[in-house]
């Protein structure tokens, strides 16, 4: 499956608390992408969702 969702190309891999998985981090921040640990909804909640993705 890592290999179907970096065939999407992301910009930013989100892992919310529990979702944690290092051997894909790893490979994801290899090629590039951001990789983040965080909560989608309390970014959205803080407005930081939807900045972060306007930087690229």
């Amino acid at each position: 499956m890592i290999d179907d969702l970096l065939n999407l190309k992301p910009k930013r891999i989100i892992f919310n608390p529990g979702t944690e998985n290092m051997k894909f981090e790893k490979i994801a921040k290899e090629q590039g992408i951001e990789v983040l640990e965080a909560c989608t909804l309390v970014m959205m909640s803080a407005n930081t969702y939807f900045s972060r993705v306007n930087n690229y």
